[in-house]
């Protein structure tokens, strides 16, 4: 498996939430070999007088090995992204075990734009999943000495920017 982690704009991210998650769906290059598993398989062709079959090995892509792409805002402070990141990264792996789709979670969480957090909606496919996520980065959030009023309020920031932004191109 391949996770990455990517700090971005708000208004860069897929829809505007603080954190993201996906497969990352992209086509191979021959530079990103690191997200492939290849088997070399024999391949036979005619006869040779003095070793009997000739035979080269050619490339077989046997398994892709899923990259997951995580995206977190950017708020200019190490700390809080971790913490978006810490979120996100326990929900994703609750998610999977638990049979819960990136793709219902990523529809549910785009027809709930108008709600500030779609998580907490009772109604979420993942809202266990989202709480217990919660739940940890509050914990953690207390061993890095962050204060929990000044996390969210730096968040809310970027998203009032984005709505400003927003507003006034409009």
């Amino acid at each position: 498996m391949k996770i990455t982690l990517e700090t971005k704009p708000l208004k860069e991210m897929r829809y505007p939430t603080a954190g993201d998650y996906f497969l990352q769906r992209e086509v191979l290059s021959a530079s990103d070999l690191s997200t492939i598993r290849i088997r070399w398989i024999p391949v036979y062709y005619g006869e040779h007088p003095a070793v009997g079959r000739e035979a080269f090995y050619m490339p077989y892509i046997e398994q892709q090995v899923p990259h997951w792409q995580f995206q977190v805002i950017d708020l200019g402070n190490d700390d809080y992204e971790f913490l978006i990141f810490i979120h996100e990264l326990i929900e994703w792996r609750l998610t999977q075990k638990h049979g819960v789709a990136e793709e219902d979670i990523t529809a549910f969480d785009k027809q709930h734009l108008d709600t500030n957090e779609p998580g907490y909606l009772k109604e979420a496919p993942y809202h266990k999943e989202h709480m217990a996520a919660e739940a940890i980065e509050r914990m953690v959030a207390t061993l890095l000495g962050v204060e929990w009023n000044d996390y969210e309020e730096a968040i809310n920031k970027k998203f009032e920017e984005l709505e400003n932004d927003t507003t006034n191109q409009k």
